[in-house]
């Protein structure tokens, strides 16, 4: 659902998602001919929650999750095809340490893995890729170039 979906659905009184929720965008006619892309965002920050739905709704089914725990858990149930993770997490891992588990499971190795975080130091980046993410995106990021970016590599 779109933030401004969102907001107008608020002001009409019906029960407005809330962070952490297990969001699934409804597919338009011509998207459910073909396969949706399955899109999870990872992050704790409803604010940031948001900005990735606004960014990435219209082109991908996203999910979210609020920590590294249901995170996995969601994973395990329902893999997406690509997951956008913070690195700071509440839960038992941290988002270098949640990819590192995707990455490394058989299942999941083709589980598009991308970090976006607001750590932007050089060995967070090499953190990143030694952890198994496919791409790093620093915050705050272009919501476009994210877009054509997971457009490009996660196929429909």
């Amino acid at each position: 659902m779109s933030w401004m979906r969102q907001q107008r659905e608020q002001r009409l009184g019906r029960a407005a998602p809330m962070a952490g929720d297990n969001i699934l965008q409804s597919a338009s006619p011509a998207e459910s001919v073909s396969r949706r892309r399955k899109l999870m965002v990872v992050d704790d920050n409803a604010l940031h929650q948001q900005l990735f739905r606004a960014a990435l709704g219209a082109s991908f089914a996203l999910s979210e999750a609020h920590n590294s725990d249901l995170a996995h858990q969601r994973i395990r149930l329902d893999p997406p095809d690509g997951v956008l993770l913070d690195v700071i997490l509440p839960g038992r891992r941290n988002g270098y340490e949640l990819c590192q588990l995707i990455k490394e499971d058989s299942q999941f190795q083709q589980v598009h893995v991308v970090i976006v975080t607001a750590r932007t130091q050089l060995q967070d980046r090499e953190k990143a890729f030694s952890s198994g993410a496919d791409a790093y995106f620093p915050k705050p990021f272009g919501p476009g170039a994210l877009l054509a970016y997971l457009s490009e590599k996660i196929p429909v």
